[in-house]
């Protein structure tokens, strides 16, 4: 009996060692990427945000914010020109003044927001960029709204305004999503 104990602690120890290897393996499986989503708004829409974006994989937690900052800046600009398109397409004067409303928030968004966020995260004033993409969610959030309202402005007068479906409800949830985020991830840099 006694010559089987050295055989049983090498055995145990031996499954010891190699479940230490398993958790060593699953902490190396959660790379970077994943462990800076679990921390957003959408960890989900994060991880496949950012894993779309070849680049990812060989950066560090201030590239990823960098590459979220500039995956809202092209949904934003997309979005700005999606809002011109539908207020020349048209004819209902409420829905008209509506996405000019939109197109006002986006246009901050798009031309002033999104780059200063940038531009602030070059020179590590990452408070300040955090600022700006609130600012960017939330104007998304305020377009949407714009469409459940109560009263609007229609040629210098006020109107009665009946809610009206949003035409931009995808979108705005995106440009929304996005720059929680971005906001989100940029909090976690010291």
């Amino acid at each position: 009996m006694k010559s089987q104990l050295p055989f049983a602690v090498a055995f145990v120890l031996l499954v010891y060692s190699q479940s230490l290897g398993m958790v060593r393996a699953d902490l190396e499986d959660q790379d970077l990427v994943d462990i800076t989503c679990s921390k957003t708004y959408n960890p989900v829409f994060c991880t496949s945000t950012l894993r779309a974006d070849p680049g990812s994989t060989s950066t560090d937690l201030k590239g990823l914010a960098l590459i979220m900052l500039h995956a809202v800046q092209n949904r934003t600009n997309e979005t700005f020109g999606h809002v011109k398109y539908l207020i020349g397409q048209t004819s209902d004067p409420v829905i008209k003044e509506m996405l000019k409303d939109c197109s006002t928030e986006y246009g901050v968004s798009a031309f002033e927001s999104c780059p200063d966020a940038i531009k602030q995260f070059g020179f590590g004033r990452f408070r300040f960029s955090k600022v700006d993409m609130e600012g960017v969610f939330q104007s998304a959030e305020r377009c949407e709204e714009y469409f459940s309202c109560e009263e609007v402005v229609i040629d210098g007068t006020f109107g009665h305004c009946v809610p009206k479906p949003s035409l931009l409800t995808d979108r705005n949830n995106l440009v929304y999503t996005l720059a929680r985020i971005a906001a989100d991830i940029i909090f976690t840099i010291k």
